[in-house]
């Protein structure tokens, strides 16, 4: 088998085949897929460790009321695309209904699927650095203004114990 992928993967390149050809032949080598999703998998962890850095200056980590009140959905994701390319990627994989191929045909409205990709971020990167609570904070500031009552509280305390948190940070501002 591991000398048919090389045979395989010899006259690909050697036919100068495109590169998703080449890559579709080695990933669809078991061994060599694992070692692809464990590569990529750490490359994610890094950039994370690095959008989550406290030297970084992240959008999500601005807390003043000013920033609370006016969240630029444009300026996360541009964060997002140019520091971790890979962490909004992934992200835009999840919470897109339309295939990869046909996306940058795709020219719909983006604001829902924007914000939905930022707060599912925001809440992944605050539990690898609770700085990064600027959208939990928003959320725990439209509840608390909102009027929230007894019982709104008590679901968000589930929410917490759940590990979706929304006004917990507040505290920790």
């Amino acid at each position: 088998m591991k000398e048919d992928l090389h045979r395989t993967l010899a006259r690909a390149i050697c036919e100068g085949s495109n590169p998703d050809k080449i890559a579709g032949i080695v990933y669809r080598h078991e061994p060599s897929r694992e070692r692809l999703h464990k590569l990529m998998l750490h490359k994610l962890s890094q950039d994370c460790t690095r959008v989550c850095s406290d030297r970084f200056s992240s959008e999500l980590q601005k807390k003043s009321t000013n920033d609370l009140q006016d969240i630029d959905w444009d300026k996360i994701i541009h964060e997002w695309k140019t520091a971790s390319k890979l962490l909004y990627e992934v992200l835009e994989a999840i919470a897109s209904k339309v295939k990869l191929e046909t996306k940058k045909q795709h020219n719909a409205s983006s604001s829902r699927h924007d914000s939905a990709i930022v707060v599912a971020g925001s809440v992944l990167l605050y539990h690898r650095n609770p700085k990064m609570c600027r959208i939990q904070m928003a959320n725990g500031l439209i509840l608390d203004q909102g009027g929230a009552t007894d019982e709104v509280c008590i679901s968000i305390d589930l929410m917490d114990k759940l590990l979706v948190h929304c006004i917990y940070c507040l505290k920790y501002s």
